[in-house]
């Protein structure tokens, strides 16, 4: 999936969520001076609210990609990384990657594949994660 769709999403979900928990406190606090029953109004909010809150922790650790928890990646082994995502795609010096997406958009394509790239330490530790074409692209 193309990475500035990805982005839209998060930002779609992340926007509709606010506006249903600001309807939903405003829905609570009219209730609340109209003397009515908040119950189900609590009920929806505090679900929203917790809705709210996954999507934001979600959107949060998977900045790079929607696949991979950049949170869980930094600072594990590599060996870590390939038992959990796979192999990886692509290897070169200090760097390992995995496939994402070739960008066939309509907007301004570059045609080139993409890929969510690791870098790693002499220890093989991942210290860094990025988003990036393949080299000599």
């Amino acid at each position: 999936m193309n990475g500035m769709l990805v982005s839209i999403l998060y930002f779609c979900a992340v926007a509709s969520l606010i506006l249903i928990t600001v309807f939903l406190l405003l829905r609570l606090l009219l209730a609340r001076r109209k003397q009515r029953s908040v119950k189900a109004a609590a009920t929806a909010l505090s679900l929203s609210a917790a809705l709210l809150g996954f999507v934001l922790l979600f959107v949060c650790s998977h900045p790079t990609y929607y696949k991979y928890n950049d949170w869980w990646v930094q600072g594990r082994t590599i060996s870590q990384v390939e038992a959990r995502y796979g192999p990886f795609d692509i290897s070169r010096n200090g760097v390992l990657g995995y496939y994402i997406y070739t960008d066939n958009g309509p907007i301004m394509p570059d045609h080139l594949p993409h890929y969510y790239y690791l870098e790693y330490d002499d220890n093989g530790i991942v210290r860094n994660v990025y988003e990036g074409v393949a080299p000599g692209g």
